[in-house]
């Protein structure tokens, strides 16, 4: 039989505990550096309003995502905070989205209009500069192409 002293367990609990808080939330020097990031999707010449538009790092890590105004203008946000990750990004621009019923359930999803080539298998592409200057994107979007 076991047998173990209450000052060990005292000691084991806090070393669990430790960790338990370690591993929530991290630590602000986990977040990445943010810099404005802006821009405009034009549909065939024209301004696309109401589009989700989408920058995910090459790396893998979380991107950043915004939606256009009638305008077709957009400004990016990360978590709730202003501003994109520096970096080369993929760019995906989409019109899909959740139709919600009355009381916010999944009723179905808007019908994509945007081709492929600019979401689901999206090859544009912008490079987040640490000058938010440089940061003002336009995509010139053509509707010729498979939509799914």
């Amino acid at each position: 039989m076991l047998f173990v002293s209450s000052r060990s367990l005292r000691l084991i609990g806090l070393a669990v505990l430790s960790a338990v808080v370690a591993g929530c939330g991290g630590a602000p020097d986990d977040a990445p550096v943010l810099v404005s990031a802006s821009g405009t999707i034009l549909m065939d010449g024209e301004p696309l309003a109401d589009a989700s538009v989408s920058f995910s790092p090459v790396s893998g890590d979380r991107g950043a995502s915004g939606r256009t105004d009638a305008e077709g203008k957009f400004t990016l946000s990360y978590g709730g905070s202003d501003g994109c990750p520096l970096g080369d990004h993929t760019v995906s621009v989409s019109t899909r989205e959740m139709i919600l019923d009355e009381y916010g359930g999944v009723e179905g999803m808007k019908e994509e209009t945007i081709p492929v080539r600019y979401n689901s298998q999206s090859k544009l592409k912008a490079t987040v500069d640490p000058d938010s200057s440089l940061n003002e994107f336009t995509f010139e979007l053509e509707s010729k192409g498979r939509v799914e």
